[in-house]
């Protein structure tokens, strides 16, 4: 399964300035240490967590590319249209850009 990012962050996630994500899944769609291709290249996850929306710290905001928590709230429920509360429970993934599909 490959590992999706919105067109316009693809450029920050190839460069290194994205690398953790927040998803909103049933169940890990991802595992630590597995590459997984994204349309644009392929990243290796290092390390996923299982954490509630309201537990995001702060720290992650620049790693995730987002201006606030609340954007990466929002962006982890975009795809589902979805309401989190803050003990939905999301998967922070964090990854490594390996190479471009064109390498």
């Amino acid at each position: 399964m490959p590992l999706m990012f919105r067109p316009e962050d693809r450029h920050r996630v190839a460069n290194g300035e994205i690398t953790v994500t927040y998803r909103l899944w049933a169940r890990s769609h991802v595992k630590a240490g597995n590459r997984y291709e994204t349309g644009f290249g392929t990243v290796e996850v290092e390390d996923v967590l299982v954490i509630p929306a309201g537990m995001i710290p702060e720290s992650d905001v620049p790693l995730t590319g987002c201006e606030s928590v609340d954007a990466i709230r929002a962006l982890a429920a975009e795809h589902k249209r979805a309401t989190l509360a803050p003990d939905t429970l999301l998967h922070r993934v964090q990854f490594r850009f390996l190479n471009s599909a064109s390498d």
